[in-house]
């Protein structure tokens, strides 16, 4: 279903992506799991969501979704899909580049209203139609992270969805998947304000 302001990408097959028109801000990735060797996949939907986007897109994969997709594998989700949505829809590699682009935009919603609004209607309909949604921001110093956190979580929580997570950090934030092996358990997210 396309948003109302980006534009749906999917020109791979198996995946895509919704990104605004000026590709700044990615609202939605995807990809289609593959069966595991010797494993008949069950399908489903697996939602990460995470801090925010980076470099992957419709037609490139980077290491965040490649790890959504041999986690999925491994639950059983073959034949189904992993997508990726972000508390920040801004794209950047780095941290810090997010943050810098946060600075004009110090209270919440943290963007501008039509992107706020776009990222928030990705996520909550995205989560409504996953079968798992794991969070897995990790931790960020940055006071607008928390902020963002506690919206997210709120939204989600509204709406009597479970949240799971591949563990927490010692401050008790979700992990991100990049640097888990693939038997890290899925536990419960509690979120902890």
């Amino acid at each position: 279903m396309p948003p109302e302001q980006g534009q749906l990408f999917e020109p791979r097959p198996g995946g895509g992506a919704i990104l605004s028109d000026d590709r700044l801000h990615r609202f939605r990735l995807w990809r289609d799991v593959p069966d595991m060797a010797g494993v008949e996949g069950r399908g489903g939907r697996a939602l990460f969501i995470m801090l925010n986007p980076s470099k992957a897109d419709e037609t490139t994969n980077d290491l965040t979704i490649k790890k959504g997709v041999g986690f999925a594998k491994r639950w059983g989700m073959g034949g189904g899909a992993v997508e990726v949505v972000n508390m920040f829809s801004y794209r950047a590699t780095d941290p810090l580049d997010l943050w810098s682009w946060l600075s004009q935009y110090p209270e919440p919603p943290f963007a501008p209203p039509e992107i706020a609004k776009e990222n928030e209607t990705a996520i909550i309909a995205c989560a409504r139609a996953a079968t798992k949604i794991v969070v897995a921001w990790g931790v960020q110093p940055e006071s607008a992270f928390r902020m963002q956190a506690i919206r997210v979580v709120d939204l989600l929580e509204a709406d009597g969805l479970p949240l799971w997570c591949l563990g927490t950090t010692a401050e008790r934030y979700p992990r991100h998947p990049s640097r888990l092996g693939y038997a890290t358990e899925l536990v419960r997210y509690v979120h902890h304000r």
